[in-house]
C-alpha cells in the first residue's frame, strides 16, 4: 500500500487474531459462493496507522491511498488508488438542485454546478 506521500507499506506478517480468525470464516463462505473465484481470494491485512500514530489512510480525511500490484499483469508496478473521504462512510448527499446522489468528497455538483457545503443529507 502507499500513501498520499509516497510512503509504502507492506502487508502484516503476523496477523492480529481478531482479525485473523473473521478473515478465517470468510473464506469458506467466499469458496461457496463464488467457486474457484472466491478460494483464490486474498486478504491483506496493513497496519492502520504509521510508526508516530497517524492513520495512513483517514476514511473521513482528505488525500487518497494505493494499492501496488507487482509483477502480476505483465506490468512492473500497477497502482489502484481511492480518493478520501471514502463516500460509504458518510451518509448519503444530494444535489440540491437535481436531487442526484453526490459523492462525499465532492464540493460542487457536475450536473449544475452548485455547492454542495450545504446539500441535503435524506
Amino acid at each position: 500500500m502507499r500513501d498520499a506521500n509516497g510512503k509504502e507499506y507492506k502487508p502484516l506478517e503476523k496477523i492480529p487474531e481478531d482479525v485473523r480468525v473473521p478473515l478465517e470464516m470468510m473464506k469458506p463462505v467466499f469458496s461457496a459462493s463464488l467457486g474457484k473465484l472466491g478460494e483464490n481470494i486474498q486478504f491483506l491485512v496493513f497496519a492502520g496507522k504509521t510508526r508516530n500514530g497517524t492513520r495512513i489512510a483517514d476514511p473521513r480525511g482528505q488525500g487518497e491511498f494505493s494499492m501496488l500490484v507487482k509483477e502480476l499483469t505483465g506490468e512492473p508496478e500497477t497502482a489502484v488508488t481511492w480518493r478520501l473521504p471514502l463516500s460509504g462512510m458518510f451518509p448519503p448527499r444530494y444535489c440540491p438542485v437535481g436531487k442526484e446522489r453526490v459523492e462525499a468528497s465532492w464540493k460542487f455538483c457536475p450536473w449544475h454546478g452548485v455547492s454542495l457545503s450545504q446539500s441535503p443529507v435524506k
